[in-house]
């Protein structure tokens, strides 16, 4: 008779195998539209990938029609859940325990921001940097695609605390937000969505 652990390993390593050829067929056709990825848990034992791509805005509607086509090749065996685009910073894994100070003050001084400064000239800061950059204008560089990363991080990090503060508008104001460490450490740190994702410990979130 038959083992049925045997067995049973033998459909599971089977099942992997599998897992593993259609993972590299998807990525083969999203990876050449895209300058970099990511990968994030699988959420459920059912999901086989779950990865995020980092994709220029012009090779935005190629990724999408890529995305199509996988989906369409596939439908019989795979459901796809394509969420996009996203924030640029939403891409890079931003770590939120380092203590508001520390985190917003390294983000501020990669940004080349003063210690007070207006939310135009950070949008104006950041475009700048990123221009000066970005792996398109740098294609010798091969540190132009971290380097990038991190801008694009750190600009998340300071709009997350500048969101926090009174007055905050996306269209700009005149006034000026502080990042000195007594007014950060009085803020907390929230998404687009107004969640709270770090705040000193001690402090109370404000009603």
């Amino acid at each position: 008779a038959a083992d049925p652990v045997q067995a049973g390993r033998l459909l599971f390593e089977a099942a992997e195998v599998k897992k593993r050829k259609l993972v590299e067929a998807i990525h083969g056709t999203l990876s050449p539209l895209s300058k970099d990825y990511s990968d994030a848990p699988l959420k459920t034992e059912a999901m086989i990938f779950n990865r995020s791509y980092l994709v220029d805005k012009g090779q935005e509607p190629l990724f999408d029609e890529a995305v199509d086509s996988v989906a369409t090749e596939f439908e019989d065996i795979l459901t796809f859940s394509y969420i996009g685009p996203l924030p640029g910073y939403s891409f890079v894994n931003i770590e939120l325990n380092q203590g508001n100070f520390a985190m917003v003050d390294k983000s501020r001084k990669l940004l080349q921001l003063p210690e007070k400064a207006s939310w135009g000239s950070i949008k104006s800061a950041y475009r700048q940097l990123i221009l000066a950059h970005h792996p398109d204008r740098n294609p010798d560089d091969p540190q132009a695609v971290q380097r990038t990363k991190d801008l694009v991080a750190a600009y998340g990090i300071v709009k997350a605390y500048c969101q926090s503060l009174p007055g905050f508008s996306e269209e700009g104001t005149p006034s000026e937000f502080s990042f000195a460490k007594e007014a950060v450490e009085q803020a907390f740190i929230v998404d687009d969505k107004g969640v709270v994702l770090a705040r000193v410990k001690g402090s109370e979130k404000p009603t």
